[in-house]
């Protein structure tokens, strides 16, 4: 299915397969994508401000430059999704597994990253300012220039695989695998 550039603002697609559909520039604001399966979907430049993710499976899925502000993407699978230059600001990442995804360039500022994993995922260049890291797996995480300013590091693993709380509650010394 294409549909680029079309509005679907409020739907409730909540648990449909939507495998590899093409989304390109929809507007999906409040629409409810719960449980629902988009593995190979194509997003890029979507606006999914305030959508609902919960538990949906984004596996290798296409959100370059996606709109995703205060989007719950709570317990979602994210393995191998591109999130590149992403707004992600407020978006709820909780319990989340991006292992080997690309967030490069995305912004997370005040994002809820608790529990969740994103070992071995490109984070250059993302922003994190007062993110909550708490509990999150960073290991073997690319993190080159990306921005902490005021995150939450408790219990953290960073990308050399040592524990925030064991570094003065902080990564931004142990980014080096």
């Amino acid at each position: 299915m294409r549909g680029i550039g079309v509005d679907l603002s409020g739907c409730d697609l909540s648990g449909l397969d939507l495998r590899d559909i093409v989304l390109r520039e929809a507007d999906l604001t409040g629409a409810d994508l719960s449980r629902a399966d988009l593995n190979g979907a194509v997003l890029d430049n979507a606006i999914m401000r305030d959508v609902s993710l919960q538990r949906a499976n984004l596996v290798r899925a296409d959100l370059k430059g996606a709109d995703l502000y205060g989007a719950d993407l709570t317990s979602a699978g994210l393995t191998e999704a591109d999130l590149s230059d992403a707004d992600m600001s407020w978006a709820n990442l909780n319990d989340v597994v991006a292992i080997n995804a690309n967030f490069n360039g995305a912004n997370l500022t005040l994002a809820d990253l608790r529990y969740s994993a994103f070992s071995l995922t490109d984070l250059n260049r993302t922003v994190l300012k007062y993110a909550d890291l708490t509990g999150a797996d960073f290991s073997n995480a690319s993190m080159n220039s990306t921005i902490f300013g005021g995150a939450i590091w408790d219990d953290t693993l960073c990308p050399d695989s040592t524990n925030s709380n064991a570094n003065n509650n902080t990564c931004a010394d142990n980014l080096r695998r």
